[in-house]
């Protein structure tokens, strides 16, 4: 069977990521697979771009007009990304002309694919869902519950004005979305909604995680990683995430740093790695030691970044799955996580790490301080070994695609 993976990019963003450890844990086993992208940035094996400077200037100007359209037009007090995806691209030719035996949809949004677009794909479709946008109307999440009622007139949330771009967009995915297909949950989150969504209750649900590489990410002596990042040999430290910075309000940055307050009322003599900040942050920096490593590109140094911390810490508010905790406890380094959305998956047991109940701070700190204590006793690698492992993964996949291919969904 022959399957090509549609992506937005292949290497910005966990779902990016997602999708192209999806498409590398089949090649590994033998199923041959591409990823088409909008935009290309590694040289990854068939990962395959069709771009061209007039196309790469097209692509920048539709991005730009629906972006400021959905600020125009919506009044939200939901600042997180949306994504009407208005303009038509060349993309269903593309796909209905090729070999591929099924087409394996991923986050598809920046205008790579319109609505209009995603339902004149006439070939069976797989597609894995990064975020709650497929349900949605052009909300990437949300905490109301239109997706499951339908975008009505009189279910509007508090708080928004204008045109409703919402309702409007759900309502082109209903008119045009009547495809063939499977959809695949990374967590059991994802997993329910999806299965409660109206647009997609009919629809065969799967839930598959993400694969990982173990033989790469696995844990390098901690004290040879430090040295790299001119970190203290012997002081606990906690790692942290903060791509966005404070912009990107769904990731609870601001729940982390009154967290770290409370666990300075507990441990006087730790501190915290900060990477995807480039910036210093001054209410950390008045709590204590903070090492800011700026955007790590390169999974070689996110690996010593992980591997140099005793904890790693996530505290998102809504998540698909949690990917940076996933690839931590795979260089054997705990996670503290809040028990909500897909995030909550990515703790697997005792030794894994902690989930705490939204949205206690002190509860989290208190985690914090019990993995700093039980740090070098816990070994969560070994859950990702089992949950994780690409042969099982990429056979799950191959077993889904050939029940799609011979009419056997159920």
């Amino acid at each position: 069977m022959k399957i090509i993976h549609l992506s937005h990019v292949d290497n910005l963003g966990g779902a990016a990521i997602g999708a192209r450890r999806i498409h590398q844990s089949l090649l590994k086993h033998n199923i041959d697979s591409y990823l088409w992208v909008n935009k290309k940035t590694t040289d990854f094996h068939q990962v395959i771009s069709f771009d061209g400077p007039a196309r790469i200037c097209m692509q920048d100007i539709k991005r730009i007009i629906a972006g400021g359209i959905t600020s125009r037009a919506l009044k939200t007090e939901n600042k997180i990304i949306h994504s009407p995806q208005l303009f038509n691209s060349r993309w269903p030719d593309r796909i209905n002309k090729s070999s591929a035996d099924i087409v394996h949809l991923h986050w598809v949004c920046n205008e790579m694919l319109s609505i209009k677009d995603i339902g004149k794909i006439n070939k069976p479709i797989v597609w894995t869902f990064a975020d709650m946008w497929p349900i949605c109307g052009a909300e990437h999440y949300t905490s109301d519950k239109r997706w499951k009622d339908g975008y009505l007139k009189t279910n509007r949330p508090k708080g928004e004005g204008r045109f409703d771009l919402n309702r409007y967009v759900w309502k082109k995915k209903n008119k045009h979305w009547k495809m063939n297909g499977a959809v695949v949950a990374t967590s059991a989150w994802i997993s329910k909604i999806t299965r409660e969504s109206l647009l997609f209750r009919d629809w065969n649900v799967s839930t598959i995680k993400y694969p990982l590489d173990t033989t790469f990410w696995k844990p390098i002596d901690k004290k040879h990683c430090r040295k790299i990042f001119d970190l203290p040999p012997n002081m606990p430290l906690i790692a942290v995430g903060n791509e966005g910075g404070d912009k990107n309000h769904r990731k609870g940055f601001d729940l982390f740093i009154e967290s770290i307050k409370k666990l300075k009322n507990q441990l006087n003599d730790f501190g915290i790695i900060i990477f995807g900040q480039t910036r210093n942050i001054p209410e950390l920096d008045n709590i204590t030691k903070c090492f800011y490593l700026g955007h790590l590109s390169d999974e070689v140094s996110l690996r010593i970044a992980y591997s140099s911390a005793d904890v790693f810490a996530l505290p998102s508010k809504m998540d698909a799955f949690g990917m940076t905790a996933m690839e931590a406890q795979s260089c054997n380094t705990p996670a503290v996580v809040y028990k909500i959305s897909g995030q909550q998956d990515s703790i697997y047991g005792k030794d894994s790490g902690i989930l705490v109940e939204p949205f206690d701070i002190c509860e989290y700190a208190n985690a914090l301080r019990s993995l700093l204590d039980k740090k070098d006793q816990l070994n969560p690698r070994k859950y990702i070994l089992k949950y994780n492992n690409e042969k099982n993964i990429a056979q799950s996949y191959k077993e889904l695609y050939s029940k799609i291919l011979n009419n056997r969904l159920g």
